[in-house]
C-alpha cells in the first residue's frame, strides 16, 4: 500500500471488519505510515471520548410538537 489509508478503512480496520487479508495490508501499511498511524490515532481518541458519552439521551418534552407545526407549515407554504 502506497497511497495513504482512507478514513472509512481505517475506520472498518478499527472495528475489525477487514478481511485477514486487507488486515494485515493495512498493518503493514500502519508501521510505515506515520501519517496514517496519527489517523488512526486520531480516531482511536474520538471513539473513546463517544464511548463515554450517555448511550440514551431524552429529547426535549416539545421536541414532536415543533416537527409536526414544522410540517404542517411546510405543507402549507408548498405550491
Amino acid at each position: 500500500m502506497t497511497r495513504h489509508i482512507g478514513e472509512e478503512r481505517l475506520h472498518d480496520y478499527q472495528d475489525g471488519l477487514l478481511s485477514r487479508e486487507e488486515e494485515e495490508r493495512v498493518m503493514v501499511h500502519l508501521r510505515e505510515c506515520p501519517t496514517c498511524r496519527a489517523e488512526l490515532d486520531h480516531l482511536s481518541s474520538l471513539s473513546g471520548e463517544l464511548g463515554s458519552l450517555p448511550l440514551e439521551a431524552e429529547p426535549s418534552r416539545d421536541l414532536w410538537p415543533q416537527i409536526a407545526w414544522r410540517l404542517a407549515q411546510d405543507r402549507v407554504h408548498q405550491p
